[in-house]
């Protein structure tokens, strides 16, 4: 006769849990500065010099990259690429890869050459793989095209982490295999819709005022991130960092930070946290920014939930 297998009991739900709710913020590197910039060099798979993100004020914990990035094209036919960007640790010329990432695009323009102003803009958020990196360590980045005679790739980033590894609780309400199941009848919802919101920031370190988001959460949400452009397009790079928080007006607590790389004339973005950050059902919602006294057009998106 043929044992069957038992798995033993489920794991508690209190180790299930994934959202985050009050606590260590998201860090930033490039920190309360520009976000960080590397260029492809053409060619094919030919990588550019690494480029220097940060070095470590302390022990750092990354976990993913916010990246904006902007592609020219330079020819008139149907034309693909793929492309890979690496983040290293390491003195110049010593550089270790910590994490690799890669893309792909297909685009064409009319009236091409190598200073088109045709080009795509968008953001990505990535994880990357967490690990402590000592305090005084140099963070660096490269980028390289697979076919660099119709492409000219951009990437500006900004690395997210916690100092000193210093994650906060996990929130056990919304447990992620319950969720993964369909228990939490989720809705995925932008806010507001058909519009945006006006979100005034100031130069970093300092935060612009907090501008309301919901009145009152409608049942709980998981906030996953933002997507934001300036009011006003300008050729300047802005790059910025999103409180999301919760609160009464005066009382706001954050619960999560995204970051949004800038570029020249390309300052738009869609990022979003490495964990959801859970408001509850009533609570006002409201958002700020730090980074340039400019105003961004922002919409947020969430899941709607119940437990």
């Amino acid at each position: 006769m043929v044992p069957i297998y038992n798995p033993g009991p489920a794991a508690p739900a209190a180790a299930a849990g994934w959202a985050r709710r009050f606590g260590t913020l998201e860090a930033f590197y490039p920190r309360n500065a520009a976000s960080a910039f590397v260029q492809s060099v053409g060619g094919v798979w030919v990588w550019s010099a690494y480029n220097t993100i940060a070095t470590l004020g302390s022990d750092f914990v990354p976990h993913l990259v916010h990246l904006l990035v902007r592609i020219r094209l330079v020819t008139t036919a149907i034309d693909g690429t793929h492309l890979e960007y690496e983040v290293a640790t390491g003195i110049a010329g010593s550089e270790v890869a910590i994490g690799r990432f890669t893309d792909a695009f297909v685009g064409s323009i009319v009236l091409p050459g190598v200073n088109t102003q045709a080009y795509l803009t968008f953001g990505r958020t990535l994880p990357l793989g967490p690990r402590v990196i000592p305090s005084g360590t140099r963070l660096s980045h490269r980028v390289r095209v697979s076919n660099g005679a119709a492409f000219v790739v951009e990437m500006y980033a900004y690395l997210g982490g916690y100092d000193g590894g210093a994650a906060p609780p996990l929130d056990t309400v919304y447990a992620l295999q319950d969720h993964l199941q369909g228990d939490h009848n989720a809705r995925t919802v932008t806010q507001p819709s058909g519009a945006t919101l006006s979100i005034m920031g100031a130069a970093f370190p300092n935060y612009g005022p907090w501008t309301p988001v919901l009145a009152s959460a409608p049942q709980d949400l998981l906030i996953w991130g933002a997507a934001r452009r300036p009011s006003v397009i300008s050729g300047g790079n802005v790059s910025m960092y999103m409180e999301i928080g919760v609160g009464a007006a005066g009382l706001e607590q954050p619960i999560g930070r995204v970051g949004f790389p800038g570029g020249a004339s390309s300052s738009t973005n869609l990022e979003q946290l490495y964990r959801p950050a859970k408001a509850l059902q009533g609570e006002r919602v409201a958002a700020r920014l730090t980074g340039a006294a400019a105003t961004m057009e922002c919409t947020l998106f969430w899941e709607e939930v119940t437990p």
